[in-house]
């Protein structure tokens, strides 16, 4: 069977406040109930997560739920961290996706934060880059152990979770708790290829 890697990236559960680090009882129970709904029970490789509280937390909460191999770590592609530096423009996000809310309401996709922060073509490339690099160096691994499916968790952000997909105009905003998988696999050129992710939203909502 040839390699396939999931990627289930978790947007962190509902937080206290607009700027805060922290999620509340609610939001932990949002991670708690998408890991119960989607996370495969046989457990995943490898779990990452962001510079965050609230996505440390989430990857921790997780790892309780379902066996984890790896992890949690705190992975760069999971945050903004990086993009923050003298060489790239600074956006204040929070203002961004409020401009956002106010013009587009809940039809705000991903390639909507592509066009008015440029910085996200960053945030996309390091995403995809994680994902194809990773799926690489497994593949070199089980070369000779055989090929099967691998799953790796990453608790992320929106709009940094639906960033990698290929067609960014029909992935809509992420609430909390909610779930984006990607799948990658080889296609027929024999390179591997990030496919279109499917959302998975949080079975609790208020």
């Amino acid at each position: 069977m040839p390699l396939i890697c999931n990627f289930w990236l978790m947007r962190h559960g509902e937080k206290t406040g607009p700027t805060a680090d922290e999620m509340t009882d609610f939001g932990r129970e949002q991670v708690c109930a998408s890991a119960n709904a989607f996370l495969p029970k046989t457990g995943l490789d490898l779990a990452v997560h962001s510079d965050t509280r609230r996505t440390k937390e989430s990857a921790e909460i997780v790892a309780t739920v379902v066996p984890v191999l790896s992890g949690p770590k705190e992975c760069r592609a999971m945050g903004f961290k990086g993009l923050y530096s003298k060489d790239l423009p600074y956006y204040d996000f929070a203002d961004i996706e409020a401009e956002l809310e106010e013009k587009y309401g809940s039809n705000r996709t991903a390639y909507h934060w592509l066009e008015v922060c440029p910085t996200m073509w960053a945030a996309r490339r390091g995403l995809e880059l994680f994902m194809l690099d990773t799926f690489e160096q497994i593949q070199r691994r089980q070369r000779q152990l055989g090929n099967g499916v691998v799953n790796i968790f990453g608790a992320s952000h929106d709009p940094l979770c639906g960033m990698a997909a290929p067609r960014p105009r029909e992935i809509p905003a992420i609430g909390t708790g909610g779930i984006m998988l990607y799948v990658v696999k080889m296609n027929n050129e024999g390179e591997p290829e990030i496919q279109q992710p499917v959302l998975l939203p949080c079975p609790l909502q208020h």
